[in-house]
């Protein structure tokens, strides 16, 4: 029991072993009942799930959304669902955009261009399996988010551009993946509210010299600077 003599049985997953019996008429006659039995059940259930759990006071409710069009977006904080009127939806998102200083206004589309500078990246990602062929870069497109926890009536929004399949967006997955170790280590970052209330309990007493104080940045991602993130990016390499 105590010798080892180099030879390691392979074993094989649980998944790929195969049954090396044969039923009995009788077990296989049992077996098709079950077998039916179980269809029958799986049947029934589909069947079930097919009704919708909506009182009718609720579908007609769901019905009348629909027919309006109202615009149902999560809420930018509390983890609530907003309903809003169409046109005060359109009437925020136009108030964003007018932004100059933040948005541009394009008199076309420069997605061809975009590609065509990316091409020698984008090839060298697709040869070495970051990209995968059978994608397609999007355009990006923008939404927002109500702040209800400010106003209830004709809510703020916060935007948000989503990048998903979009020309870069794998990409700074990529670039991504590899920044996170660096971005854990650095002293300003806070992983959750976890990480500040175990902070602030190695504080000890608190006392009248000590003060708690909370910031919040205006538009943070798109006051940051290209040049400005790249250079703090590559002191951080």
């Amino acid at each position: 029991m105590g010798c080892h003599h180099g030879y390691r049985e392979k074993r094989l997953p649980i998944l790929d072993r195969k049954a090396n019996f044969v039923l009995s008429s009788k077990e296989n006659d049992c077996g098709e009942a079950f077998k039916g039995g179980l269809l029958k059940g799986l049947g029934k259930t589909e069947d079930k799930l097919r009704h919708f759990n909506l009182s009718q006071e609720e579908k007609r409710a769901l019905s009348n959304l629909e027919k309006n069009l109202q615009i149902i977006k999560p809420a930018d904080k509390g983890g609530g669902i907003v309903v809003l009127d169409r046109k005060n939806y359109a009437k925020e998102m136009y108030r964003l955009l007018s932004d100059k200083t933040t948005y541009q206004v394009l008199r076309k589309d420069h997605m061809p261009e975009y590609k065509k500078e990316m091409e020698t990246i984008v090839q060298k990602a697709f040869d070495e399996g970051v990209l995968n062929k059978r994608e397609f870069p999007k355009s990006h497109v923008i939404y927002q988010l109500p702040k209800i926890h400010k106003q209830l009536t004709e809510p703020l929004g916060r935007p948000i551009v989503s990048g998903i399949d979009s020309l870069t967006s794998r990409v700074t997955e990529y670039v991504d993946f590899f920044l996170q170790k660096y971005v854990v280590r650095m002293p300003s970052f806070l992983k959750d509210i976890g990480t500040i209330l175990d902070i602030v309990q190695n504080f000890g007493l608190i006392n009248d010299k000590i003060w708690l104080a909370t910031v919040d940045v205006c538009s943070l991602y798109t006051v940051i600077l290209k040049d400005c993130g790249l250079e703090a990016v590559k002191e951080l390499l």
